[in-house]
């Protein structure tokens, strides 16, 4: 499955609370659907950010790997695809 990966300035957001301002941050970048990902010992804080995120949660991808390569991490980009697309 060939894709192109057009990467962004990364912006990393740090401090005690910041997760209840998951929906605000997503809204602010233009995501109006977003899959949440983690690996297989997050669940719970996936769950959680989802409820977070309310309706713009399409999904929850639960068997993230970390610094895989691109045919273990087509699973979870076909679980976006099913989910109509992110962002």
């Amino acid at each position: 499955m060939p894709f192109v990966h057009r990467g962004r300035i990364t912006e990393v957001i740090s401090g005690s609370g910041r997760r209840t301002r998951v929906a605000a941050d997503a809204d602010a970048l233009g995501f109006r659907r977003v899959l949440v990902l983690c690996t297989p010992g997050q669940t719970e804080r996936a769950a959680d950010i989802s409820g977070l995120l309310g309706p713009a949660a399409v999904g929850t991808f639960t068997d993230a790997i970390p610094h895989t390569r691109v045919e273990l991490t087509r699973p979870a980009t076909e679980r976006g695809g099913v989910a109509g697309g992110i962002g």
